[in-house]
């Protein structure tokens, strides 16, 4: 537990360096991030902001990171959707993948 807090204070701090994060999309693919962690993650914050489950918002998130989309493309996709809430989405949605980076690249878990 001690080195997953020692890997958070790797993550980017500003808001630029989080976006030009260097993401390897690859090793994201490989452990299967995406449907395992993000889909769950992108499913509880769309329910909490939408007040319902939804599905289909979900599924075009997941599909759009699937194809190593940038943080400016997801937001022009999702801003009319989710309107004022879409920057912090998209934003906290960065974080946890460039987390999950962090993690893949030190070593942190494989998928077993």
């Amino acid at each position: 537990m001690a080195r997953i807090k020692e890997l958070y204070t790797k993550l980017p701090k500003s808001k630029f360096d989080l976006f030009s994060y260097e993401i390897d999309w690859e090793s994201l693919f490989d452990q299967d991030v995406i449907s395992r962690i993000c889909k769950p993650w992108i499913g509880k914050k769309i329910k909490e902001l939408m007040g319902v489950e939804e599905p289909t918002m979900i599924n075009m998130v997941v599909k759009l990171l699937l194809q190593k989309c940038t943080q400016d493309t997801l937001l022009k996709k999702i801003s009319s959707i989710l309107d004022d809430a879409s920057e912090e989405f998209i934003e906290k949605l960065w974080k946890l993948i460039v987390f999950e980076d962090i993690k893949i690249k030190d070593g942190i878990y494989s998928l077993n």
